[in-house]
């Protein structure tokens, strides 16, 4: 299973599930994609990490995503930092990222202090992944998900990105480019857990919400 190909059948999927409404189809691209990931993890790590998918609650999300989480953070994106693979809202980019959440823009709201704080736990959280930028990732939040000014959950991710690395559908790298690039991703987040890094320790944090909710991408 080549997460380049699942990646490439879940942009189709994702895209045809915003136009049609109908998203099963999506829903199960998101999975196999998961489950492509899910092989390139660590065994070893296999009690504490957990691959999710989200593609929205009710209407279709603008930002469908599938990521890595750990237990230290209850296993949900809303609190702490996770890798997650943001794919934007017109299906032609997806960034890999390495993410601090912005639990506060699920409960609702999204205002100018919320987005300061987010974008400062991401620099701090950028300042433990440095390496990453040996590695070929961007280290800053300079992505287009193409939702919007208005699109608060988009907004909240961008504002969230402390390094990531950019795939164009339509020109995507090799597999073994990409599992690479995975890799290094869940390497390096995990040895910021492991190394006992906690946002709420550096003085800034995000409020948490409902995992319930987390799925919406509105």
């Amino acid at each position: 299973m080549s997460i380049r190909s699942e990646m490439e059948a879940c942009a189709r999927s994702f895209a045809e599930a915003r136009r049609t409404g109908l998203r099963q189809g999506a829903n199960a691209s998101a999975k196999r994609f998961s489950d492509a990931l899910r092989d390139l993890l660590p065994a070893e790590k296999s009690d504490v990490l957990k691959l999710k998918e989200a593609t929205g609650m009710g209407s279709f999300a603008d930002v469908p995503w599938v990521a890595v989480l750990h237990e230290r953070f209850g296993g949900g994106a809303t609190r702490g930092y996770y890798v997650v693979y943001l794919f934007s809202k017109d299906s032609q980019r997806v960034y890999l990222t390495l993410e601090a959440a912005a639990g506060f823009a699920v409960s609702g709201r999204w205002r100018s202090a919320d987005r300061e704080r987010t974008e400062a736990n991401a620099q701090l959280l950028r300042g433990q992944c440095r390496r990453l930028g040996e590695q070929g990732f961007h280290l800053s939040n300079d992505i287009d998900l193409a939702a919007g000014p208005n699109g608060r959950r988009a907004l909240s991710y961008i504002a969230g990105v402390a390094a990531y690395k950019v795939y164009e559908i339509g020109n995507l790298p090799d597999s073994v480019v990409m599992e690479t690039d995975f890799r290094h991703a869940v390497h390096c987040f995990l040895e910021i857990v492991e190394s006992g890094f906690d946002l709420e320790d550096a003085g800034i944090q995000s409020e948490s919400a409902d995992d319930e909710d987390e799925g919406a991408g509105r």
